[in-house]
């Protein structure tokens, strides 16, 4: 029973290039999984953001509309235009924050 051969020591550089492989793979697919997470979160985010820009500002231009209203008692004429405004500037939004959204990748 001899001692440490130089198959031995090819087995255990065999081993360790393998090893090395085996790591450098999993680094690989690591960082794959950090990148798909990382961009479900910014879609995530931007749809959060569509989605508060547009019910707010839909929210507040029905709602002063109906202030203007109660105030000038012009009852639905101003609760129509506060929504068709509240409407077109949450539109607005929301475009400039998908243009901001794209250009910044």
């Amino acid at each position: 029973m001899g001692g440490f051969t130089a198959l031995h020591a090819r087995l255990i550089v065999h081993i360790l290039h393998r090893d090395s492989i085996l790591s450098a793979y999993k680094k690989r697919e690591d960082a794959k999984m950090r990148q798909t997470n990382r961009s479900f979160f910014k879609a995530m985010r931007l749809m959060s953001a569509i989605l508060a820009q547009l019910t707010g500002s839909i929210l507040a231009g029905i709602f002063t509309g109906r202030w203007l209203d109660s105030l000038l008692d012009t009852e639905p004429l101003l609760l129509v235009v506060g929504l068709l405004l509240g409407l077109a500037t949450g539109v607005l939004a929301m475009l400039s924050t998908v243009r901001q959204y794209f250009l910044g990748d």
